[in-house]
């Protein structure tokens, strides 16, 4: 083949060249590259390049990438490369990096939508995924098949169609789970014979943020209490943000919490597995967290996250001998990380546990945040 003959924009020479000599990109206005070019085509195919410039700028354009005024040329092993790369991250544990995306909206406020609330449970819960053009779906038992709503840009009723189709392929019905009202309204449009229910003990507790930061007023007059007794039977008290340097004693309190009460839950269990596990990589979880000293010994651990405009308290520990360390917790975790724009806090659930559930009332939640399980067959 005489160089004269290249037409195709990805003609062998050209881009064994381009991708060979030029692997930090070729700067396409460059007239060095351009000569650089000529000169590896006349060294290595002993051809003269016949093209006029701008043709052959195009014939460049045309075999890779242009970032910034420069073409790089990706090898063709890349995608299963990627793959292959993707598929080892997976096997590490660092699913959350490659979800985040899906998760950085959260309108509705309730914790399943969080990397946290997805990833603390995706053991519990028998969580598998799958992304078709561009759209998170995520499987879950709860404990039947079901589906948390598609998440992506342009989700709409092709995505519940296509969750139709694939629970019609294995047979069950085809059930869509943690269900905002928001969604569930939307879900009505597209399937007004849909069947829903709810559940009290499934619904989040919404706080004002900055109630819990300053317990102002009658109303949280006990929780004042409480914190000043332990103040004052503690006067050396601290609250730590937790880093690499004191994070194995946040995981020693949460294992000798564990232990001291024992619960058979299989949820309180897991909980406390994957509040260890999230402690070994905050970032990937893409969490933070804070300790509460009597001294210097713990006495309280939290963690949580920031989505939007509300704080997520995903774990919420701490040592009920010490009298006001649960409420002293929490009102330091609020004021270290409700800060900024964070206008929400969001404590989660109470399972249907009613000692839970009277401390969460106690602060006032401004909104319970109901969600629902919906057969949209």
């Amino acid at each position: 083949m005489r160089i004269g003959e290249i037409k195709k924009p990805y003609d062998e020479f050209l881009f064994s060249i381009l991708q060979n000599h030029f692997k930090n990109g070729f700067m396409i206005d460059s007239y060095t590259d351009i000569k650089k070019l000529e000169y590896y085509f006349k060294s290595e195919y002993e051809y003269e390049i016949p093209f006029p410039e701008e043709e052959l700028k195009n014939q460049i354009l045309a075999c890779g990438t242009l970032i910034e005024g420069k073409v790089y040329i990706l090898p063709t092993s890349l995608p299963s490369d990627i793959t292959a790369k993707i598929a080892e991250y997976f096997d590490l544990g660092y699913e959350t990096i490659y979800y985040k995306p899906f998760f950085e909206e959260n309108e509705c406020r309730i914790c399943d939508c969080t990397i946290g609330g997805t990833f603390m449970w995706r053991d519990f819960h028998g969580t598998e995924y799958a992304v078709e053009d561009g759209v998170l779906f995520l499987k879950v038992r709860y404990p039947e098949i079901a589906f948390a709503p598609p998440r992506g840009p342009g989700t709409g009723i092709e995505q519940y169609r296509r969750i139709i189709e694939y629970c019609a392929e294995i047979g069950c019905p085809p059930v869509i789970c943690s269900v905002s009202e928001a969604v569930l309204e939307q879900l009505k449009g597209m399937f007004p014979n849909l069947r829903s229910r709810t559940n009290r003990a499934w619904s989040d507790y919404l706080y004002r943020s900055e109630d819990l930061v300053e317990l102002a007023g009658r109303k949280f007059a006990g929780q004042r209490n409480h914190i000043n007794r332990f103040t004052r039977e503690h006067p050396e008290w601290s609250f730590e943000r937790i880093t690499a340097d004191n994070r194995a004693e946040a995981k020693d309190f949460i294992e000798k919490n564990a232990q001291e009460n024992i619960k058979d839950s299989r949820a309180y269990i897991e909980g406390n597995n994957k509040s260890l596990e999230a402690l070994d990589d905050l970032e990937r979880y893409c969490q933070f967290g804070g300790m509460l000293y009597a001294g210097a010994e713990v006495v309280g651990v939290s963690l949580g996250e920031t989505v939007g405009d509300t704080l997520f308290v995903h774990t919420e520990k701490a040592d009920t001998d010490y009298h006001g360390a649960y409420p002293m917790l929490m009102n330091q975790f609020a004021r270290n990380y409700a800060t900024g724009g964070t206008v929400y806090i969001n404590r989660e659930e109470d399972d249907g546990v009613e000692g839970l559930r009277a401390s969460k009332m106690s602060y006032h939640p401004v909104a319970l945040l109901d969600k629902y399980k919906v057969e949209i067959g």
